[in-house]
């Protein structure tokens, strides 16, 4: 398993103040979508995600306060760059699947954590994270 550290809030939050910097200035995710919608709360949730768990996109939607915003988190999350820290890589589908972009980069991440991964689907019954 790979050694993550924990994020404290303050942690979250400057990371958070980055990628919303860089999406203003590139002008990226519909104008970073509205002031209504803030993805550095979608960021939050995430970056709280422990290694070895997976969370559905609808999951991290209801976390964050925007219920039945599922596609908009996937649209946050494929715009925070690979190299993140953030672990973008454990938000899938509710059917279990793994429909990011970034599909096969991950899967391999999740693999990397232990996470049972088959024909990109992984076991929501047994990894799913419990807040």
């Amino acid at each position: 398993m790979t050694n993550h550290k924990l994020w404290s809030a303050t942690d979250c939050e400057l990371h958070c103040c980055e990628i919303h910097r860089y999406e203003m200035a590139h002008n990226t995710m519909a104008r970073c979508m509205s002031t209504l919608l803030d993805p550095t709360r979608v960021h939050t949730v995430v970056a709280r995600i422990p290694e070895g768990r997976v969370a559905s996109y609808g999951q991290i939607a209801e976390l964050a306060g925007y219920p039945r915003r599922a596609r908009w988190i996937g649209k946050v999350l494929s715009a925070i760059p690979s190299d993140s820290a953030l672990p973008w890589h454990r938000v899938i589908a509710s059917s279990g699947q793994i429909t990011c972009p970034r599909a096969q980069d991950a899967a391999q991440r999740l693999k990397a954590e232990g996470v049972s991964v088959s024909k990109r689907r992984v076991s929501l019954t047994r990894y799913r994270w419990q807040p």
